[in-house]
């Protein structure tokens, strides 16, 4: 390997290790930022594979981080499979389900009713707030048929 390209690469790893050491980053987050800092794309590839090889990089454990950090955030499967497709992982929100399930004994239903007796608690008393706890609830990525069970019933 050429002289300058190992100083190029060296000054890649270091900056992704660097990176890594303030939070656990997906790889498509990790090469964004080595594009975005300047370096070629055969760059940020070879240094994304030692850093996956070394186990410094993986979108596996990254997705089990994320749901467990957006679940206490009180966030249901549609919003956290939403969040991953940003940072580049696929994943469909019944495969979510269960992740969630796996990783915090997450259940849709009771989180949706803690959110809205915490958020909500005339519900059963007023149709506005009704629709506002089902608007929240939707938008907080939880599916029609729990945010409508645990609103209206």
């Amino acid at each position: 390997m050429e002289q300058i390209e190992l100083e190029t690469y060296r000054k890649g790893r270091d900056l992704a290790l660097r990176r890594l050491s303030c939070r656990e980053q997906s790889v498509l987050e990790l090469h964004s930022y080595l594009k975005q800092k300047g370096f070629s794309h055969e760059v940020c590839e070879r240094v994304l594979k030692e850093l996956m090889d070394q186990g410094y990089v993986s979108d596996e454990r990254y997705t089990r981080m994320m749901a467990r950090d957006q679940v206490r955030k009180g966030k249901g499967p549609r919003y956290v499979s939403e969040k991953l497709r940003q940072k580049g992982i696929q994943m469909e929100p019944g495969a979510v389900r269960t992740l969630l399930i796996e990783v915090d004994g997450f259940d849709e239903l009771d989180a949706a009713r803690k959110i809205v007796e915490r958020r909500y608690p005339n519900v059963t008393q007023d149709r506005a707030e009704a629709n506002r706890a089902f608007q929240a609830l939707v938008r907080r990525g939880f599916s029609f048929d729990i945010a409508r069970k645990v609103v209206f019933g």
